[in-house]
């Protein structure tokens, strides 16, 4: 597998193999998860493997652009949302912001970019809880995502 790079505090934490919950047991078990990303194949992979690691009631929403993530988001709050900092129009930033104004920590979001820029620019935001330079590594990223609770009302 290949090992990538990860911002944030969050993020810095290794999730080795020994730290991993999804290690034998995954924990996405009625979870709502929104991924965004203008590349259509990279977004529907990522969907396609959680929908396929998942348990019964976890479901995912796939959006090509910043407005139809916002709306995605806005029609079933996610409990997790991935998104790309680079998406033509609206970014991942301000689609973050949107979401974070929406739903506060309710919703565990998580920037994807190739950008060392906007990798700082989205952790630096203070609404992200993950920052990923691309290409993302999937097990962190399935872990980080099986982990993520995010706050109840």
């Amino acid at each position: 597998m290949r090992k990538l790079n990860a911002l944030g505090a969050a993020s810095a934490v290794s999730l080795s193999h020994a730290t991993c919950p999804l290690r034998g047991d995954l924990c996405l078990k009625n979870m709502h998860i929104l991924i965004a990303d203008d590349y259509s194949d990279t977004a529907t992979f990522l969907a396609e493997l959680l929908e396929a690691l998942a348990q019964d009631g976890t479901t995912t929403a796939v959006a090509s652009d910043g407005a139809q993530a916002l709306q995605l988001a806005q029609l079933c709050r996610p409990d997790v949302a991935v998104l790309d900092m680079s998406m033509p129009g609206m970014g991942g930033l301000e689609v973050g912001q949107h979401i974070r104004r929406l739903y506060g920590r309710r919703v565990v979001l998580v920037a994807m970019t190739g950008q060392h820029e906007k990798a700082l620019a989205a952790r630096s935001s203070d609404d992200f809880d993950h920052v990923f330079l691309k290409p993302v590594d999937i097990e962190q990223l399935l872990c980080i995502t099986a982990t993520s609770r995010p706050e109840r009302p």
